[in-house]
């Protein structure tokens, strides 16, 4: 059976009684059409069925309404959180956004980039701090608005507009809390590679205030763990090998769902939490609060990252003066059960 064409602008038109060029300024807005004209020309689409070519028609304004994502794990709670945040605030200013996930993969990142830059879109939002720096230099080079969401925007020379949480001192909120109520040795540390510029300033952060308040830095109670897609997993293994060195009386994880599968393991040990040890998240998700006991942990504000971040990037699609374009937000400290 013949498949029946599409139909064309030409058909619109033909319906409706106009020219092309009436109907091509009905659909993009770029010339003052009468009412009466307008609606027969809407009317002959409904009827006809036609869907203007988007990618033509952004070729020709070399603009689209559409923005890339970037992120690493798409299982993760906190960028699952993330993803949400920004496409509901992009479709509110009418743009679509297209998710990619790179699975912390430098080949993958340099893909989906490379595909989003033929595809024309108006920006890219990278919701961590690129891996590949030779995808960041296609990306600048193309002179496609960027933003990094969570991350540092400085790479080497090269400065990119960005919106991240003081990750330093979402540590020292962490250690200030032990140290207040009463624990003062034996802190153990969990956290995925360090590549990540919000996970290496987590690391440093936490450093600087332990020896700040004097505690004694014991490398067995510290893990760094390969990357892993499950991340419970890898909470799991990591205070199994932290446990086999030694006990520490609390842990920070700088990362939620890391946390649980640490609080999983103890569990199972029969270690009481937080009397015998206390642990500590970081991103505030929300199976934090579903975790039994519940989960203390630092609370990124993701929504209102997503909101700047997209309101700034919108800026710098639109032409407009960006006054600050990197934007640092106060983590803050909610104390739960397990610690």
């Amino acid at each position: 059976m013949r498949k029946s064409r599409l139909p064309t602008m030409w058909d619109v038109a033909k319906r409706a009684g106009v020219t092309q060029a009436t109907v091509s300024h009905v659909i993009n807005g770029t010339a003052p059409i009468s009412e009466k004209v307008r609606k027969r020309v809407i009317e002959a689409i409904d009827e006809l069925g036609y869907v203007p070519n988007a990618v033509a028609r952004s070729l020709k304004q070399n603009k689209t309404n559409t923005l890339g994502l970037l992120i690493p794990d798409v299982q993760s709670g906190y960028y699952s959180e993330m993803t949400k945040a920004v496409e509901e605030n992009a479709r509110k200013k009418g743009y679509i956004t297209f998710l990619c996930n790179t699975s912390y993969n430098q080949q993958l990142e340099e893909l989906y980039i490379n595909n989003l830059l033929q595809q024309h879109v108006a920006g890219i939002i990278l919701g961590y701090g690129l891996l590949n720096e030779k995808a960041l230099f296609k990306i600048r080079n193309s002179r496609t608005p960027v933003l990094i969401i969570d991350g540092s925007g400085q790479f080497g020379d090269i400065h990119i507009p960005s919106v991240e949480v003081d990750n330093h001192k979402g540590s020292r909120l962490v250690v200030e809390y032990l140290h207040s109520i009463g624990i003062r040795r034996d802190i153990g540390f969990i956290s995925e590679p360090l590549q990540h510029s919000a996970l290496q300033r987590r690391y440093e952060g936490f450093i600087n205030s332990l020896k700040h308040f004097g505690y004694s830095i014991n490398d067995d109670l510290f893990n760094i763990e390969i990357k892993q897609y499950d991340k419970i997993k890898m909470g799991y293994n990591a205070v199994e090998r932290i446990l086999r060195k030694g006990r520490p009386r609390a842990i920070f994880v700088t990362a939620d769902q890391v946390a649980l599968g640490v609080i999983k393991r103890l569990k199972e040990l029969k270690v009481k939490i937080p009397e015998e040890v206390a642990v500590i998240g970081y991103d505030d998700v929300p199976l934090a609060t579903v975790v039994t006991p519940r989960l203390t942990t630092v609370s990124q504000p993701i929504y209102s990252m997503a909101q700047q971040g997209l309101n700034m990037i919108l800026k710098i699609i639109e032409g407009k003066t960006v006054e600050n374009d990197r934007v640092l937000l106060q983590p803050t400290l909610v104390v739960r059960e397990s610690a």
